[in-house]
C-alpha cells in the first residue's frame, strides 16, 4: 500500500512566524541553520514546514499523531530531502519539495505503511 499527500505553504505564513520569533516551535536548530545559508530563507523554511505537514498528514493515516517538533527535514549532499524521525532516517518515506518566491509545496509518499510509532514504548519488567 502506498499513501501520498501534497501540502502547500505561503511564504507569508513564515514571515509571521519570524516576526513572532517562534521558529523553535516549528523547526529544529539544524533546519534553521540549513535555511539561513540561503538568501531566500523564508521560502526554504516554508518548504520544510510544508514537508513536515505533508509527512504528518500521510503518516497519521498509517500510524498515529506526530508532533511537528519531533520530525526533522534533512537533505543529502545532493540536496534530496528526507525525513528524520527520532534520529532515524525513514527509508519508507519519499519526499519532494518545490517552491517559488511566494509558495512552497511538498509531496510525501509512504510505501508499505511502516512508520515507527510516535509514542515512546513502555517497558514492562
Amino acid at each position: 500500500m502506498i499513501s501520498t499527500t501534497l501540502e502547500s505553504i505561503h511564504t507569508r505564513s513564515i514571515a509571521s512566524i519570524l516576526k513572532e520569533k517562534q521558529l523553535n516551535r516549528f523547526f529544529s536548530c539544524f533546519e534553521i541553520e540549513y535555511c539561513r545559508r540561503y538568501r531566500d530563507m523564508n521560502v526554504r523554511l516554508a518548504g520544510c514546514l510544508a514537508a513536515k505537514l505533508a509527512f504528518i498528514k500521510v503518516a497519521s493515516q498509517v500510524s498515529g499523531i506526530f508532533d511537528v517538533r519531533k520530525i526533522e527535514i534533512r537533505h543529502t549532499s545532493t540536496g534530496k530531502p528526507y525525513v528524520l524521525l527520532g534520529q532515524k532516517k525513514l527509508q519508507c518515506c519519499c519526499l519532494s519539495i518545490s517552491h517559488t518566491g511566494s509558495l512552497a509545496v511538498a509531496f510525501c509518499g509512504i510505501k508499505n505503511g511502516k512508520i515507527p510509532s510516535p509514542r515512546k514504548k513502555k517497558r514492562f519488567s
